[in-house]
C-alpha cells in the first residue's frame, strides 16, 4: 500500500464537524497536514506551504472552493485537486471539473473511498515533479519531499541555500536572467537547467515558475516546479496514456453531472431514463447505451434507449424480455449475478440475440451495471453501455460506473415521490372540487369557475350562458324505489350533461336534484339549444324500472351586469316557473 506520510495535504471545509472527523482521519495516514475553514484562508495556506494535494469542499463562505482552485490554478496549474460535492451542486461541480480538477467525491463522505483516492492521486507524483519556492535573493524557501528524494538531500541541508549551489555553472547565466524576470513580470516558462545532485551527478530539467506578491504589489516569493527533461522524453508514450486516462475520466464525471442534472430537469420517469442514455452518448467512448427495469421476478423491460439507426433493443429483443442467467448477454447475468458485468471482447462473449447486431456496428467492449435502491438495496434493473472500440476497464472507471448507477437509482426514487405527491395531490384536489357522485364539479368549484367566466365576459365583452335544471319528482322517485335508483338517476343525468355539452362547457352539480351548465362563449339561444337536447337525452335514460326521467330548465344569459349571484338567482325563478307549469319544459329570457 502506497505510503502517503511525506505528501503534503491542504484540507478545506466549513463544516466544524466534517472537517474534525476528515481531519482526525488523515492524521493517522500524513505528517503534512494543513487545515483550513474557508476558501480565503485555504488560498492563504496553499500559498505558504505549496502542498501536494489540495481537498475541498465547494460552498464556502468567505471565498467558495471555485474561486478558491482558480487563484490555486494560477499559482501551480498541475496541483492534484480533489472536490468534495452534494448532489446540488451540479452546476458549482462542472466549473470545477473545467478549471482541471483530478477527481471528485461526494457526501457523505467514504472515507475508505477517499483515502484510496489520495493514494491513488500520490502515486502520481512519482512521475517526478518537483516543487520549490525561493525568496526575493533566490534562497530556498521550501522544497516537496520528491525535490529531497530524488536529488538526495535532506531538508536541513538545502534550506536557507541559494538555488545557484544546485544548478551547474553552465545553467547560471540563465538563472540570474530568467530569476529577475521571475520576480518583475511574475512568470517564466519552459527554462532548462542542469540541477545537481548530492552525488554530484546532473540531471536535465525543465522549470516552470511563477511569483506571488502582497496586496500593495511587493514581490513574497516564487512558486517553481521542475521536471526531469530525459524521464518525460522517456515516459511521453506512459504520460501520453495517463493524459488520454485522465480525460476519459474527466468526462465520464461529466457524463455523472448531466445525469444528476437530468434529475432535476426531469418531469417524468421517462424522460429522466432518455436523458440518462442520451448523457452517456454524448460522451465519445460510448456508441450505445440503454436501460432495462425489472418488470417480474424473472423478466426485464426495456424503459429507454440511445437513438441509434441500426441498434433496436425492442426490435431485436422484445419490449418485454425473460432473463436467461445461463447465456452470453451481459444485461441478463448483471440482474442475476446482482454485479457489475464487464466484457472487454465482445467476441469471447457465447451468442445472444443482441452480440449479432453489436459486432456488425463495431462495438468490442460492453458494461452491464446493476441499479439498485438504497437502502433497502433492492435491485431494480440495469444500465448497460457499449464502446466503440476495445476498451481496458480502469478501477477509478468502474467506481464512477458504480456512483452513477447509485444516481440513477436515487433518480428513479425522487421521481417516484415526486409522482406519488403529484397524484396524491391530483386525487386531493379532484376531491375538493368534484361530487364524488356525480363526477360533476362540485358546487365550489362550479362557483368559482361562474365568477371567473362572468369577470372574463365583463372585461372582454363577451357572451355567457347559464341553465339551471332541477329533476322532475326527484322525491317521488327516492321515496318509491329507494336512494340508490335515486342515485342512479343523478349518475345518468350527470352522465347525459358530459355527452352533450362542448368542452369549454361546465356541469355542476349544484345541490340535490339541481345542476348548472355554464356555456362561456354562448348567448340564450344557444343555451336554449343545449337545454332542449339534455330535456331530450333525459327522456332515454333507461334504468331496470319503467322511470322516465325529465326535468325543468331555467336558461338566461349574462346581461353586462349580473354577478354570480343574480345570474342564478335569475335562472332559477326561470326554473320553478318551468316546474310550476307543465315540468319537463324550459323557460327562458
Amino acid at each position: 500500500m502506497l505510503d502517503i506520510k511525506n505528501i503534503k495535504i491542504l484540507y478545506v471545509e466549513d463544516d466544524i464537524n466534517a472537517n474534525e472527523e476528515v481531519s482526525y482521519f488523515l492524521k493517522q495516514f500524513t505528517d503534512q497536514l494543513y487545515i483550513a475553514f474557508n476558501g480565503k484562508e485555504g488560498l492563504a495556506m496553499f500559498k505558504e506551504h505549496g502542498p501536494d494535494i489540495v481537498v475541498t469542499d465547494i460552498q464556502m463562505p468567505i471565498m467558495n472552493g471555485i474561486e478558491m482552485i482558480e487563484n490555486i490554478k494560477k499559482i501551480n496549474k498541475d496541483v492534484f485537486v480533489i472536490v468534495i460535492t452534494a448532489f446540488n451542486e451540479t452546476q458549482h461541480l462542472l466549473q470545477a471539473i473545467n478549471l482541471g480538477i483530478s477527481k471528485y467525491l461526494l457526501k457523505p463522505l467514504n472515507l475508505k473511498e477517499f483515502l484510496l483516492s489520495v493514494r491513488e492521486i500520490s502515486s502520481r507524483l512519482n512521475y517526478q515533479t518537483l516543487y520549490q519556492s525561493l525568496d526575493k535573493d533566490g534562497d530556498i524557501l521550501d522544497v516537496n519531499q520528491a525535490w529531497l528524494d530524488y536529488l538526495g538531500f535532506t531538508k536541513e541541508e538545502v534550506i536557507g541555500k541559494n538555488f545557484a549551489d544546485f544548478i551547474s555553472k553552465e545553467s547560471m547565466k540563465q538563472f540570474e536572467g530568467n530569476f529577475s524576470h521571475l520576480k518583475q513580470y511574475g512568470r517564466v516558462d519552459n527554462l532548462r537547467f542542469f540541477l545537481k545532485k548530492k552525488d554530484d551527478t546532473y540531471v536535465d530539467v525543465i522549470l516552470n515558475g511563477t511569483s506571488s506578491y502582497d496586496e500593495n504589489g511587493k514581490f513574497i516569493k516564487t512558486h517553481c516546479e521542475l521536471k526531469n527533461l530525459n524521464i518525460l522524453i522517456n515516459l511521453q508514450d506512459d504520460v501520453n496514456q495517463l493524459l488520454s486516462n485522465e480525460r476519459y475520466l474527466k468526462s465520464l464525471v461529466s457524463t455523472h453531472v448531466l445525469v444528476i442534472s437530468a434529475i432535476v430537469n426531469a418531469f417524468s420517469k421517462e424522460k429522466f431514463l432518455q436523458d440518462v442514455c442520451n448523457a452517456f452518448i454524448e460522451n465519445v467512448e460510448f456508441k450505445f447505451a440503454f436501460i432495462a427495469l425489472l418488470k417480474q421476478e424473472n423478466k426485464l423491460k426495456v424503459a429507454s434507449q440511445s437513438l441509434h439507426e441500426k441498434i433496436d433493443v425492442v426490435q431485436v429483443m422484445g419490449e418485454v424480455f425473460e432473463i436467461n442467467s445461463t447465456g452470453g448477454c451481459p444485461t441478463c447475468r448483471a440482474i442475476s449475478e446482482k454485479k457489475m458485468i464487464i466484457v472487454d471482447d465482445i467476441e469471447k462473449l457465447e451468442e445472444f440475440p443482441l452480440k449479432k447486431i453489436f459486432v456488425q456496428e463495431g462495438i468490442e467492449s460492453i458494461v452491464s451495471i446493476p441499479i439498485v435502491l438504497k437502502p433497502s438495496n433492492e435491485l431494480i434493473g440495469v444500465i448497460t453501455l457499449t464502446f466503440k472500440k476495445k476498451h481496458t476497464f480502469q478501477k477509478d472507471e468502474l467506481e464512477l460506473f458504480s456512483h452513477i448507477s447509485e444516481t440513477i437509482a436515487f433518480g428513479l426514487q425522487a421521481i417516484a415521490n415526486i409522482e406519488e405527491k403529484e397524484e396524491l395531490l391530483k386525487v386531493l384536489h379532484t376531491q375538493a372540487t368534484t361530487d364524488s357522485l356525480t363526477l360533476c364539479a362540485n358546487r365550489h368549484k362550479g362557483k368559482e369557475f361562474l365568477k371567473d367566466e362572468l369577470e372574463r365576459a365583463k372585461r372582454y365583452g363577451r357572451t355567457l350562458a347559464l341553465i339551471y335544471l332541477d329533476i322532475d319528482d326527484f322525491k317521488k322517485i327516492n321515496d318509491k324505489y329507494g336512494h340508490d335508483i335515486g342515485d342512479k338517476v343523478l349518475v345518468e343525468v350527470a352522465s347525459c350533461i358530459r355527452a352533450n355539452k362542448r368542452s369549454s362547457d361546465v356541469g355542476v352539480r349544484w345541490g340535490g336534484e339541481e345542476f348548472l351548465v355554464i356555456l362561456p362563449e354562448n348567448d340564450c339561444h344557444g343555451a336554449v339549444i343545449m337545454a332542449e337536447k339534455l330535456r331530450g337525452a333525459f327522456r332515454e335514460i333507461k334504468l331496470d324500472n319503467e322511470i322516465i326521467v325529465t326535468a325543468s330548465f331555467g336558461v338566461v344569459a349574462f346581461d353586462g351586469k349580473d354577478d354570480w349571484d343574480t345570474l342564478i338567482r335569475r335562472a332559477d325563478n326561470l326554473m320553478y316557473k318551468a316546474k310550476n307549469s307543465t315540468k319537463d319544459s324550459i323557460v327562458h329570457q
